[in-house]
């Protein structure tokens, strides 16, 4: 486990920078940062090895693609959870699957093309043993933060 000792303030900054463009050199976070390249690479190098950068990525703009989103929440029996997990991981669409505390026992985000594409796994979802409920919650609009 790490702890937060491990990161400091510099460190924070160039997390911050590389949320808003993984693709940044390190001279240029250098510069911004007024230390040295070799320090920054190291220190990426530190917090990818500790797990905090998990992995550089992109991030897609779905409408642009043709897709649509769909947050679908589940309530489950509990004690099913991983057949439950299981089954539902198993579809093409499906961006990421959470379990969270609250209105609902797992989340999922799902992505689709065609209304029949989420009309199919919202029935295949209710046909699962386990699953109490489904709660599916379009995506109309999206806010970006940064």
């Amino acid at each position: 486990m790490v702890r937060r000792s491990y990161i400091d303030d510099i460190d924070n900054k160039i997390i911050k920078i590389l949320i808003n463009n993984s693709r940044i050199s390190n001279t240029k976070i250098a510069k911004l940062l007024n230390i040295s390249e070799a320090s920054v690479r190291k220190r990426i190098k530190k917090i990818m090895k500790y797990g905090i950068i998990k992995k550089f990525t992109v991030e897609l703009n779905y409408n642009l693609l043709g897709y649509k989103r769909v947050f679908i929440g589940l309530n489950i029996d509990k004690d099913k959870i991983f057949n439950i997990l299981e089954k539902i991981s198993k579809n093409k669409n499906i961006k990421d699957i959470y379990l969270t505390g609250g209105d609902h026992d797992i989340l999922i985000d799902f992505l689709y093309s065609k209304p029949e594409e989420l009309d199919e796994y919202i029935k295949y979802l209710q046909s699962i043993e386990g699953i109490k409920s489904v709660w599916p919650t379009i995506v109309i609009d999206y806010y970006q933060l940064r």
